[in-house]
């Protein structure tokens, strides 16, 4: 406890004039002023995930932005549409080509062959080349054809290109079975 000294003044009467003022000294314990209570654990925890989360955000953008990488995405959709009187119908393969790395990808050749699997015949096929698809740009290439949502397929998609002086070639086989839904989606990634 502190000590704090008040002045406190009374008149003092004297006999041959006006009451005068004296001073007239008090002691008196004054109370310290409570403590702040600190919120242990809650502050410095919040402090670190704040930083933890600067520092994955730059982490990421550094990856994405700077860090030169080579990478496509490739997306594959499926589609039956029903003829008449289950006849057959029209079938739609379509395969969109995304640059998510930061190198350009160079002299890309794309070729979609679809198998009837039971029978071993080629359904339909298409081949596309493109000079150059820059990063975050997309190509998209669609095979139409009339085919039976009752028969089993299989999709070879394959895939060559350059970026940074080095080649690539990759294949992917999706295998379609008549029980499967009309709708399908495959998506894959090549890295370098």
């Amino acid at each position: 406890m502190r000590k704090k000294k008040y002045i406190e003044v009374e008149p003092h009467h004297d006999e041959f004039g006006p009451p005068r003022m004296e001073p007239e000294i008090i002691t008196a314990e004054l109370k310290s002023k409570p403590e702040k209570k600190r919120i242990k654990g809650k502050k410095p925890v919040l402090i670190g995930l704040f930083f933890i989360t600067i520092v994955v955000l730059a982490s990421a953008g550094v990856y994405y932005f700077v860090w030169p990488r080579v990478e496509m995405e490739l997306i594959t959709a499926y589609h039956e549409s029903t003829g008449a009187a289950s006849s057959g119908g029209f079938i739609n393969v379509n395969t969109q080509l995304k640059n998510v790395g930061t190198k350009t990808l160079e002299d890309v050749n794309v070729t979609i062959v679809v198998i009837e699997t039971d029978s071993g015949e080629q359904a339909a096929s298409a081949t596309e080349s493109y000079y150059n698809i820059d990063r975050g740009e997309k190509e998209e290439m669609r095979i139409e054809y009339m085919g039976d949502h009752y028969k089993a397929y299989t999709i070879e998609l394959n895939i060559e290109f350059q970026s940074d002086g080095n080649s690539y070639t990759q294949e992917f086989i999706y295998n379609i079975e008549e029980d499967d839904a009309m709708n399908l989606y495959f998506n894959d990634n090549i890295k370098g």
